[in-house]
């Protein structure tokens, strides 16, 4: 079973509009802002990243699936 974290990177993906991410050599890239906006891998987000890059509804419902872990 994938960890939360991983399964929150692909919620990320797939919500994520495509011309803030692409692929490069086969490795996922994101667009995110940390002292100007750069692309970076999907796997180096930090937490706080990945739960600004999650939409509303969707960090609503890894909350309610898993009430005892923090964001």
């Amino acid at each position: 079973m994938k960890s939360l974290r991983d399964r929150k990177l692909m919620a990320v993906w797939k919500h994520k509009h495509r011309d803030y991410k692409g692929r490069i050599d086969g490795v996922r890239y994101v667009l995110v802002y940390r002292n100007g906006t750069m692309s970076v891998p999907l796997t180096d987000l930090t937490d706080a990243e990945i739960e600004d890059a999650l939409p509303a509804a969707v960090r609503a419902a890894f909350a309610e699936e898993n009430p005892n872990v923090e964001a």
